[in-house]
């Protein structure tokens, strides 16, 4: 029980029993994780009573103590992004610190790879080694997607679409460039007013005709607006779907749809 006003303890519930986690828990980020172990350990980061965030058990055990700035659920790649003392690191599924905390900023693994900043207006792509990827620096990095390519901004104000290898796939020439889709398209602005689809190969499978094109979501469709009086859903080939208009409306992407880098 809580005074009025104050947050509830959270307690959690394993194999039948109630632990109270010690210092108390406010809140769990995300599902808890199979740590690996095969005795249906798990895993998940957590955020204690006085807002430090760690990692958790099942039983209610801190596997990390909560004494970290912040702290990031885990990737299907096993590794999670952890803040502490202002630098960003990674840990894997038993709480081990894989990756040192040394980045200005860090995101979270993507198809083996993920993008850190190590100085002003300075990123790069390192491995789950820590390695770096490839050499040179980038100015703005999003993340891989299964297409092999990700957005990335080098020395001019235009975005593009870069490989693994560092190499460009695309020229940088988008305001606007949203992820590829498993589908091999990707919603883009040249000018950022009008959108169309692009193929991995830079080339209009949709000319710019559309006032937004959101990211592909999960359904292998995008949500776009003509104008204001005209929205539907796009398929891969440009082609309006429509969706309905009831239940069963496929939901647009929750991803961030568009890069207009600023750092």
């Amino acid at each position: 029980m809580k005074a009025a006003g104050e947050p509830p303890d959270l307690l959690v519930l394993h194999r039948g029993q109630v632990r109270q986690p010690v210092p108390a828990l406010l809140q769990v980020l995300g599902a808890f994780c199979d740590d690996g172990d095969g005795d249906g350990g798990a895993i998940v980061a957590a955020v204690a009573v006085d807002g430090r965030h760690g990692y958790l058990n099942a039983s209610g055990d801190w596997i990390v103590e909560p004494t970290l700035k912040d702290a990031r659920s885990f990737g299907s790649d096993g590794l999670a992004r952890f803040c502490d003392q202002g630098l960003w690191g990674y840990r894997n599924l038993k709480g081990a610190v894989v990756i040192a905390a040394q980045y200005e900023k860090a995101e979270a693994f993507n198809f083996g790879l993920a993008a850190v900043r190590t100085g002003s207006r300075q990123w790069r792509y390192i491995d789950t080694s820590g390695q770096f990827a490839f050499d040179g620096f980038l100015r703005h990095a999003g993340p891989f997607t299964a297409a092999g390519l990700a957005v990335a901004r080098g020395s001019t104000c235009k975005c593009g679409y870069i490989d693994r290898s560092g190499a460009w796939a695309i020229a940088p020439r988008f305001e606007r460039p949203a992820p590829f889709s498993a589908l091999g398209v990707a919603p883009a602005s040249e000018d950022g007013e009008l959108y169309g689809i692009i193929n991995q190969q830079g080339e209009w499978v949709l000319a710019p005709c559309h006032s937004q094109i959101d990211a592909f979501n999960d359904d292998g469709l995008a949500y776009f607006q003509a104008g204001r009086d005209h929205e539907d859903y796009l398929d891969a080939s440009g082609v309006p779907r429509s969706a309905g208009n009831g239940a069963g409306k496929p939901p647009r992407s929750l991803s961030v749809h568009y890069h207009r880098p600023i750092d």
